[in-house]
């Protein structure tokens, strides 16, 4: 029987120790550097100059590492298996490389003046687009059917420069998460 390895790849939380120093003539003054420094937040090692604060090294404080739940950050996984060729097997939450931080993008909605009114709300017209067509309430046969189009801006101008005039549509411009 073969033997196959795989990676499980684990993001967690950890404390990290930074030791340095401070030059000041007492320890009240050497604490009024630090607070004048800012490392409350800034890491030191950024800020040593060599004359006052005097960065030595760092080292992590493996007693204290912790696991992290896929919902304390922002749903994506935070464990994955992965094969020898580095594909994922399998993870815990969504794949950064797929679902990725999500982006608006602007979207333009064209509808037809009997499906929703002018002023409808962006609520609405989403609900409307995504539930597909719907026939329409004037013809009894249900053979005409009216829906709420998406384009891009790209999309819409290519439309309007192919000659096809909106007589009896509302436009409307709105900015959706994907």
């Amino acid at each position: 029987m073969r033997e196959y390895t795989f990676y499980q790849d684990q993001k967690g939380t950890i404390w990290q120790r930074h030791h340095f120093s401070v030059k000041a003539k007492s320890l009240k003054e050497a604490k009024q550097i630090i607070e004048a420094n800012n490392l409350s937040s800034d890491f030191v090692g950024d800020l040593a100059d060599g004359q006052a604060i005097v960065f030595h090294k760092s080292e992590y404080l493996y007693d204290t590492l912790g696991s992290i739940a896929p919902e304390d950050n922002e749903g994506y996984a935070t464990t994955i298996v992965l094969a020898p060729n580095r594909k994922t097997v399998c993870m815990n939450g969504l794949d950064p490389l797929v679902d990725g931080p999500q982006r608006k993008e602007l979207r333009v909605f064209v509808w037809p003046y009997n499906l929703l009114p002018r002023d409808a709300s962006d609520e609405e017209i989403l609900k409307a687009w995504k539930n597909g067509p719907v026939p329409d309430p004037d013809y009894e046969d249900g053979d005409e059917l009216y829906e709420v189009e998406i384009y891009t801006p790209d999309e819409f101008a290519e439309r309007i420069n192919d000659e096809y005039y909106f007589t009896t549509e509302y436009v409307r411009f709105i900015e959706i998460t994907l």
